[in-house]
């Protein structure tokens, strides 16, 4: 056995000769307009930040790795007995070199990772559920009609699943588990469960939790859901889709694979990311359409136009979808990205030619939003569209002569009343729109009805809307989760209390079995099965609400000290 001599100067010149080749050949890419994303992965790095350098870092670490292993395979053909010792060396010399050189991308990669670690470990617990309960949206079996508080979900898979996110439909719900499993229960005759259900083999069958299959290679790590439809964000960037759109008139359509058909009952990927900037981080559902938020700051949209809810077709379009040709019907069922103004700021700089960064969606039933914000709302700007007959968006004409299903804007605009609010999340309802700023306080437009917007209003009994957006004044804690269910208002506090707002009528607030509405937030009490856990997320549906709480961290500290003694 001996040491293959030379091996220093040979890896050395191969490597910053590959190295320059491939450099030059990103930067070719890069002006050809392809962002070079042909596999990093396959050479031990995977990115999972968007920090500016991140492909070029990438580029480094793919180099020197082809480059060692045609160096090592050469030498070992040459001579199978052979030590690559020096070359190994020179190996680890150059990978030092590149993670010395690329500190920030590393540094980046570490943050996020510890931020997904940490909501991962936090929000693992069990899924609760109150409200209406006669289309089996509880899943906590036929029998089960109705709960004016909160009752844990144990029924059928549910024993033994930890949940990490709950979403609630028009009448029914779904619940993400921490291994990336998905699970449904409720009506599913447009599809909304995703999964088979044989009512004439049990009757109760829409009343229990199942499974919703997938390919076993793919992992969720978002859900979101409407009316009638559910779509499910990947840890690959795509996007999943099943159930049905409706318009005005009815069931429409849903797959653009399959015009004539109204609803798709099982999952399909809709969305297919063609490089690393295309990936989806997050996706929202209106009732009736879908929006996606891209890694590169990009917002794409399918489903019904309808009062201009998706932000990418004219009123002559964008009205009447039961009208559409195939290829009009196509182009809404297809996700497409949503042009925001050029001008007008873009707190995080630019994309697609001088367009703001999106960092945040939000999908209401018929309007929606994209938010540009730094993390603390420092910078931030919100570009809305879709319907606002009650100021729902932010905006409102006057006009005595326009009715109020005129006050539609087709495209995206920059909202004025609610930029430079420090605005970085959101949540959306039927007339109403809630948002959260950075340092956790909650601003509230459009219809007050019902007490959905939680805010103190002299006429609260009345009807009526918020003429300009609002601070909800009489919340005690700071949220780090807004939610909005039709008619309803909510958030997670920092210190994993719930409090809630608007229409109880069908005990969907879970305060119990008073039907008195809630006009200012108030805080919802635990039931014993609730004791020494926190809310981890909360969701309404359409007249049901559902939340994940898990072990408090104080209570599990408490567990593990009675268990170590």
């Amino acid at each position: 056995m001996k040491e293959v001599r030379g091996d220093r100067v040979t890896l050395g010149r191969v490597f910053r000769r590959g190295r320059r080749r491939f450099i030059a050949r990103m930067k070719h890419a890069r002006d050809e307009g392809d962002d070079g994303d042909d596999g990093v992965e396959t050479f031990g790095y995977r990115r999972r930040t968007t920090h500016p350098r991140s492909e070029l870092f990438a580029a480094h670490i793919q180099s020197l790795n082809a480059q060692f292993i045609d160096h090592a395979t050469r030498r070992v053909r040459e001579d199978p007995c052979a030590f690559l010792i020096s070359a190994a060396r020179d190996y680890v010399r150059y990978a030092k070199e590149i993670r010395e050189e690329f500190q920030d991308v590393l540094a980046e990669e570490a943050r996020e990772e510890a931020v997904a670690r940490t909501t991962s470990d936090a929000r693992s617990g069990d899924a609760f559920v109150w409200g209406a309960g006669d289309s089996g949206q509880l899943g906590l079996g036929g029998d089960v009609d109705e709960r004016r508080r909160p009752a844990c979900v144990k029924t059928g898979p549910m024993e033994s699943v930890a949940v990490t996110q709950i979403a609630s439909g028009g009448t029914h719900t779904l619940a993400l588990a921490s291994g990336g499993a998905c699970f449904s229960w409720g009506n599913n005759d447009e599809g909304a469960l995703g999964r088979k259900v044989d009512k004439n083999a049990n009757p109760d069958a829409e009343y229990e939790p199942g499974k919703i299959e997938l390919p076993l290679d793919v992992k969720v790590i978002m859900l979101s859901t409407g009316d009638s439809h559910g779509a499910a964000l990947t840890e690959s960037g795509a996007v999943w889709a099943w159930g049905s759109f409706r318009t005005t008139n009815g069931g429409w359509a849903f797959n653009p694979n399959t015009l004539d058909s109204k609803k798709t009952m099982f999952p399909f990927q809709i969305y297919t990311p063609q490089s690393s900037k295309d990936r989806v981080k997050a996706i929202a559902s209106g009732v009736d359409h879908v929006l996606a938020l891209t890694k590169e700051g990009g917002v794409y949209s399918w489903g019904c136009s309808e009062k201009g809810r998706l932000g990418r077709f004219d009123e002559k379009e964008a009205e009447d979808n039961e009208q559409a040709d195939d290829a009009l019907k196509k182009r809404l069922l297809t996700p497409g990205r949503v042009a925001l103004p050029k001008s007008g700021g873009g707190a995080l700089g630019s994309a697609f030619g001088g367009e703001p960064e999106v960092t945040a969606i939000v999908a209401g039933d018929f309007h929606s939003f994209a938010i540009c914000a730094n993390a603390d709302g420092s910078q931030s700007d919100v570009y809305g569209w879709g319907l606002s007959n009650c100021n729902q968006l932010g905006v409102f004409d006057p006009n005595p002569d326009l009715r109020g299903d005129q006050q539609v804007t087709y495209f995206p605009k920059r909202i004025e009343s609610l930029s430079d609010k420090r605005i970085v999340a959101g949540d959306a309802g039927t007339h109403h729109s809630l948002f959260m700023t950075g340092d956790g306080k909650v601003i509230a437009v459009g219809r007050w009805t019902d007490g959905r917007c939680g805010v103190r209003c002299a006429n609260a009994a009345s009807d009526g809307y918020l003429e300009e957006p609002k601070f909800v004044e009489d919340l005690p804690v700071r949220a780090t989760k807004i939610v909005c269910g039709g008619v309803n208002g909510g958030v997670v506090g920092e210190d994993g209390s719930a409090y809630v707002w608007g229409s109880q009528y069908m005990g969907q607030l879970g305060l119990g079995p008073r039907e008195e509405d809630a006009h200012v937030p108030e805080k919802m009490q635990y039931t014993k099965p609730m004791a020494g856990k926190v809310f981890t997320d909360l969701s309404f549906g359409g007249q049901h609400a559902a939340a994940v709480l898990a072990e408090s961290e104080s209570n599990s500290t408490h567990a593990s000290k009675r268990a170590r003694t």
